[in-house]
């Protein structure tokens, strides 16, 4: 048999574990002054909305971290009296318990929400900020509520009938304090990511039209764009496959996967920074060798996809062997004429985007031609300045993922803190 966990001294076992024996467990109805899901006034009737109350939705909580301030609906007073629905005050949780389930902010203006929504008013036993964070980890033991329907889904009784561990209040304010600071670093970070990406934006918009240097302009008409460019005279312009040796896409076929073998990229593979190899589907070393008598891929070329999500450029930067699908296309450049970070970059521009859209073909999938992708219209400078604009763009983006890494290292100390504090396993002093 095994031994119980032996309850270290000031400490007591609940049905949440082990707390400090100063700490409180309540159900959640407890601990609020009202606790209520809302309802949708009927969408036909156009004079129950556009009105003054903002409507909150459940995209609405998930597009936002801590503090929800504007929502994209607006609803009537009659729309409000002629529902279910109901005026949550500034400063109240909101929970969603439909779909998307467990997520909470709280709102800095008064509003009203949707079924899938439950307004919480705390009353004064508990902290708002304490339970905000209580309810944010205990996301994590939902799984053993849900109603299953077609979706996974709460009740107002599941919901109303949580229970909550709660330490004396000057301590809740003390942990709600702490992680509130995490959360203004983390909310800072993403200040600095999104500026600049702002500022990457700008950059390339200058130097693919400016470059690094000022000097004469000269106007060109491009196919497939909508406006003329503006260029430096010194710059020419190719079509894509004058300055690459192949431009072909992967096998057209669902090849054999394989526990282990080749790894064999899709597009999804390719969305992140950083291939994670783990996660790719993978062939026989035989099927591969087959697969790369047409395209085989190496470090130095460039995978763009081609379907689905068209337009996002990949360089080989690893010599491990792979192969592709079909959603996928692999260019071998000219390097005497094209530098591969310039072309990376250049790849990703909105001059380009502009293109892959007007070329690509759109049914139940869009789709860009391998025909389009090598009639692509590229901007030539002199290859030291296209090493120069690559540097440059290259510094800010080395930023940004120092920035983003920052970013989850924060994520990762707040989830630690989270789940030390909230449980009373490292005490605050007050």
């Amino acid at each position: 048999m095994s031994e119980k966990p032996e309850i270290p001294e000031g400490y007591k076992k609940t049905e949440l574990g082990i707390i400090p024996e100063e700490w409180e467990v309540e159900n959640l109805t407890n601990l609020v002054k009202k606790i209520k899901s809302g309802g949708t006034p009927k969408s036909t009737i156009k004079k129950y909305y556009y009105g003054n109350i903002p409507f909150v939705k459940i995209e609405d909580i998930t597009s936002t971290r801590k503090y929800l301030r504007n929502t994209k609906i607006t609803i009537s007073d009659e729309g409000l009296k002629n529902s279910s629905s109901w005026l949550v005050p500034e400063g109240s949780l909101l929970y969603s318990i439909y779909a998307t389930v467990g997520e909470v902010v709280i709102n800095k203006i008064p509003v009203a929400t949707n079924q899938a929504i439950m307004g919480i008013i705390p009353n004064d036993k508990i902290n708002r900020d304490y339970l905000y964070y209580f309810l944010q980890i205990f996301k994590n033991n939902l799984h053993i509520y849900f109603k299953e329907t077609t979706q996974k889904n709460l009740t107002a009784k599941i919901v109303k009938n949580i229970e909550v561990s709660y330490p004396p209040l000057p301590e809740q304010e003390k942990i709600a304090s702490i992680l509130s600071k995490v959360d203004e670093q983390i909310k800072e970070t993403e200040r600095i990511i999104e500026k600049t990406e702002l500022l990457k934006k700008g950059l390339m918009q200058k130097l693919f039209v400016y470059g690094t240097e000022n000097k004469k302009l000269k106007e060109i008409d491009v196919k497939y764009s909508p406006k003329k460019w503006i260029i430096p005279e010194n710059w020419t312009t190719k079509q894509l496959e004058e300055i690459t040796y192949k431009i072909t896409d992967g096998t057209h076929l669902t090849p054999k996967y394989t526990d282990k073998g080749i790894p064999f990229l899709r597009v999804k593979d390719i969305h992140s920074d950083s291939i994670d190899w783990s996660s790719v589907k993978y062939i026989s070393k035989k099927e591969h060798n087959e697969l790369i008598k047409r395209c085989n891929p190496k470090r130095g070329d460039i995978l763009l996809s081609k379907n689905g999500t068209i337009g996002i450029p990949k360089i080989v930067d690893w010599d491990r062997e792979f192969s592709i699908f079909v959603s996928l296309c692999l260019i071998k450049v000219k390097s005497k004429i094209i530098n591969i970070n310039y072309l990376y970059y250049l790849l990703k521009s909105d001059m380009i985007f502009n293109q892959y859209l007007l070329r690509s073909k759109t049914g139940t999938v869009t789709n860009l031609h391998i025909e389009e992708i090598k009639n692509l219209t590229i901007i030539i400078p002199p290859l030291p300045e296209q090493e120069k604009i690559a540097s440059i763009l290259s510094k800010v983006d080395t930023q940004l993922q120092d920035n983003h890494n920052y970013l989850n290292k924060l994520e990762e100390l707040k989830k630690g803190l989270m789940q030390d504090l909230l449980t009373g396993k490292v005490r605050v002093c007050v």
